[in-house]
């Protein structure tokens, strides 16, 4: 194997583990998203319920099955 092949193939593989780090990161960004709309749904869903007002709460319950975009965009990505 020649000596550029090699530092050609060290190069890719430390691409590579710049990319994984990154996708980590990313992952993690999307918990935190998750965990933020989740907690906003509630405060919604309790300043409905407190207001006496029952409009929002079947949107509420229709829509928390939809998985959040940002998921959705970052996964396909990376598939």
């Amino acid at each position: 194997m020649s000596s550029g092949t090699a530092s050609s193939e060290r190069a890719v593989a430390a691409q590579i583990s710049r990319v994984q780090e990154d996708l980590k990161k990313v992952e993690a960004i999307q918990r935190r998203l998750r965990d933020d709309e989740a907690k906003l749904r509630a405060l919604i869903a309790q300043e409905e319920l407190s207001k006496g007002s029952s409009t929002s709460a079947p949107l509420l319950a229709q829509n928390s099955d939809l998985p959040p975009v940002v998921g959705n965009i970052q996964e396909e990505k990376w598939k």
